[in-house]
């Protein structure tokens, strides 16, 4: 009996433990399908109100204190969102919406399990060119060629000043061939991982007539007015498709394949569309015809 009694408090203070549980990221991303890309679409939302990561994942952090249940937690998230847009507007319009109060630096929360993660198949097309018209070319291409525009692929273009990107395109000698500086690949594959995409294209302003697919592809936009699906020729470079260039024409191709042109007709091959959807961790539809 005096051995119970010395063991109540802890019992107590374990049941008092276990009834203040409260939720967080990494349980509610198990308990709730989609959590993970909202959080992602919360800290999006977060840098484009001027907040780092660390400062959102810290309110993320602050805000599943008051809950202790996954659902209501998922809700005051999209609330808060909700909120922060009106405020945005608010300021825009020239009137001050109440203030929320600064929350303090938190340690950085653990990143949610990778399998309920935003598993959207995604390309990003940064460019320098203010009205963006090389990478919508782009864009056009992917939405309108097999197997990509049976995919889903979410094809996004990220405009960045011309000194912020510091894409400085050269010609290495090779016909063709045009590079951009290290630092916009270091720029561009930053900006991918943060979008979690699984490629990456530089498309950049210039007068130059080319591109190249290395690590981090580029393409230009003066080489896209008459090769419209130049940009997905260079992707694919990045996927271990090989150039087969009719030597006898400047842009011309032999066997239909899209690595041998970069034309406004060119097509992938079927056999090739598992090689691709493979690349971007995806599946072809068995509804995919050939365009």
């Amino acid at each position: 009996m005096k051995s119970l009694i010395l063991l109540l408090p802890f019992l107590l203070l374990s049941f008092a433990a276990r009834s203040q549980s409260r939720v967080d990221v990494y349980v509610c991303s198990h308990e709730i399908p989609g959590f993970g890309k909202l959080v992602d679409q919360y800290v999006q939302h977060s840098w484009r109100q001027g907040r780092t990561l660390s400062e959102s994942q810290a309110e993320l952090s602050l805000l599943a204190r008051n809950y202790q249940d996954c659902q209501r937690f998922k809700l005051a998230i999209e609330e808060r969102m909700g909120s922060g847009d009106e405020q945005v507007e608010q300021q825009r319009q020239g009137r001050r919406g109440p203030r929320l109060p600064r929350l303090p630096r938190l340690p950085r929360l653990p990143q949610w399990p990778e399998r309920d993660r935003d598993t959207t198949p995604r390309i990003v097309l940064v460019t320098d060119e203010p009205s963006a018209r090389g990478a919508q070319i782009v864009q056009q291409s992917f939405a309108t060629t097999a197997p990509w525009s049976c995919m889903g692929v979410d094809v996004v273009i990220e405009v960045m000043d011309r000194a912020e990107l510091g894409c400085q395109p050269r010609n290495d000698g090779r016909p063709r061939i045009v590079e951009c500086s290290a630092g916009a690949s270091r720029r561009a594959q930053a900006l991918r991982r943060r979008l979690n995409a699984k490629r990456v294209l530089i498309v950049v302003d210039s007068d130059m007539q080319g591109g190249n697919g290395g690590s981090t592809p580029v393409i230009t936009t003066s080489f896209l007015q008459h090769s419209p699906k130049a940009g997905m020729h260079e992707i694919m470079h990045t996927m271990g498709f090989e150039d087969t260039y009719d030597p006898h024409a400047q842009y011309a191709a032999t066997s239909g394949d899209i690595m041998s042109c970069t034309s406004e007709n060119c097509y992938v091959l079927e056999r090739d569309w598992g090689r691709i959807a493979r690349a971007m961790n995806t599946r072809i539809p068995e509804s995919c015809r050939a365009d």
